[in-house]
């Protein structure tokens, strides 16, 4: 193994999961060939890792190395108790290939926490006297200082810094996530200038070669993004997936960036409904040729949308979410993507009655391929728009269905007993936790596949006896249940533990806690390997 050739190691080290940090860093110490190639999968992401390690902060340490004299002395990082390596084997901000802006910001207030006992806390002079040290001129913030604390400068001041050093030694940047305030970033979002990392792609001049081959970008926050869209624009055309969020006068030069993409493959936005129209006119030409996947946040479809929409005829993935479809839409009945697949309305889309028929007609058109469907929207057409489902879209693998009478749940009958291949099903009972008739759900769990791996039942309680048949029905094949029922605690969990013995099964995870909202009713989640 030690004496292996360079192309097999690189060939073993390509299977190995980035995330999986314990085996590349067993790897790096199996001899010196081994840690000159895993070494650069070591440090491919390393700002963005699930299950991040501890000490994960030391990162920042290792790359603050890499200043030069000047910029420590201004960084206050001179004291030799401070951890910094004296020195390094590797050059490992070259090997960097994701960065994850808001996990940097994380780890450098980490950082400084750590070491603020070695170390003085930045003056606001400091900026002032070494302005011409800095890309962004902070002292055009000493008016607005009641907004900024002098560690949030101090923190800017760090990233400012150690991005200049990814950047500049970077052999090229493939991911980068600028999402700043989204739901897995925890830091203090107020903190940034809007117009902080536009000066800063415009003030490195490395930016052009460390983004030409760009292939992932997300980018979110209230921050201005003209230049940021602008710079990318003009260095990066082999964009794959693209999500952003659209800031005031941004559009413009998204429609710009779209029309200069040469294989893009996902796309998702959002935007206020005066700037969709300008937006989705970019899905034309090269992208509209390319695009298999698309997300729309926010604003309205209409006819002058959908001329647009109509042009991507390789995509598989459709989402609208939060979208008001309001007519007249009859170019929704003529658009047909042959070969969609997964179609999802989420989150507040409004199908209104005029345009049902419209979506009606649009789903019977492409309906045949579709293999996921998520209908959570208005319920005002969900009837008629579910007895499309269940007369035409027999391939159907994954449904998420939010439903709220007798007859609904009847039409699901329907569509399961006629999708045999359904492998998950997820209900809403229209966000009331109102109890499914016993007759009801007993004629549900009849209609239950063999194939079926996962199912939720989500805010529509069920009684226990319909739990113990739930569970003797499909406890030999389902991997995932969610749902929630009423009866004893130390029962349901028995009865979890009786269907997996009965089966042989092994419980991978349950949980059993109780429903704030209803009185002895349980919330129960059961995983099977």
């Amino acid at each position: 193994m030690l004496s292996l050739p360079v192309e097999t190691i690189e060939e073993i080290l390509s299977h190995v999961n980035e995330d999986d940090i314990k085996t590349l860093r067993s790897i790096i110490l199996i001899n010196r060939t081994w840690c000159k190639f895993g070494i650069h999968y070591l440090w491919k992401k390393p700002f963005h890792i699930e299950n991040s390690p501890k000490n994960l902060y030391k990162i920042i340490s290792i790359i603050l190395f890499f200043l030069d004299k000047p910029q420590k002395k201004i960084l206050k990082i001179n004291d030799q108790r401070i951890e910094i390596p004296r020195t390094t084997l590797f050059d490992y901000p070259s090997f960097i290939r994701q960065l994850d802006i808001s996990k940097i910001f994380l780890l450098i207030e980490e950082w400084i926490s750590k070491n603020k006992r070695f170390r003085l806390t930045l003056r606001k002079d400091c900026f002032n006297k070494n302005g011409d040290k800095f890309i962004y001129n902070f002292s055009t913030l000493k008016k607005h200082y009641y907004h900024y604390e002098m560690e949030d400068l101090e923190e800017l001041a760090f990233f400012e810094s150690i991005f200049k050093i990814i950047i500049k030694k970077s052999k090229g940047i493939q991911k980068l996530n600028l999402d700043i305030n989204n739901e897995h970033s925890f830091w203090k979002t107020y903190a940034i200038p809007n117009d902080y990392f536009g000066i800063l792609f415009n003030g490195i001049d490395d930016i052009h070669k460390c983004f030409t081959g760009l292939k992932e970008l997300s980018c979110d926050g209230n921050f201005y993004k003209h230049s940021i869209i602008n710079k990318i624009k003009e260095c990066s055309h082999e964009i794959n997936e693209l999500y952003i969020n659209i800031w005031r006068n941004d559009y413009v030069k998204l429609k710009e960036l779209l029309q200069v993409q040469k294989n893009l493959k996902s796309l998702s936005y959002s935007a206020t409904e005066d700037i969709n129209n300008t937006t989705i006119e970019g899905l034309q030409g090269m992208v509209a040729e390319t695009l298999e996947s698309l997300k729309i946040s926010y604003g309205e479809i209409r006819n002058e949308q959908l001329k647009y929409l109509a042009k991507c005829k390789k995509l598989k993935k459709l989402s609208f979410d939060d979208v008001l479809f309001e007519g007249p839409i009859d170019l929704l009945t003529s658009i047909i993507f042959p070969n969609l697949e997964n179609l999802k309305f989420s989150n507040g889309t409004f199908i209104l009655d005029n345009v049902v028929n419209e979506m009606k007609v649009f789903i019977k058109n492409n309906g045949k391929n579709l293999k996921k469907i998520h209908l959570c929207q208005d319920l005002s057409g969900i009837t008629e728009i579910l007895s499309t489902l269940s007369d035409l879209c027999y391939n159907l693998k994954k449904i998420f269905l939010v439903i709220e009478s007798q007859s609904d749940m009847m039409l699901l009958f329907k569509i399961m007993d006629q999708c045999k291949n359904l492998k998950t099903i997820s209900i809403v009972y229209n966000f009331r936790p109102t109890y499914i008739s016993n007759q009801l759900m007993f004629n549900f769990i009849q209609y239950c596949s063999p194939n079926l791996q996962i199912l939720r039942i989500l805010n529509c309680p069920i009684s226990q006896d319909n739990f113990t048949f739930l569970l003797k029905k499909c406890g030999a094949f389902l991997k995932v249940l969610v749902c929630c029922c009423d009866g004893n605690m130390n029962e349901l969990k028995n009865l979890v533990y009786r269907t997996s013995e009965l089966h042989e099964r092994n419980l991978k995870f349950y949980s059993i806690y109780g429903n704030c909202n209803i009185y002895n009713v349980y919330e129960v989640e059961i995983n099977w390997d």
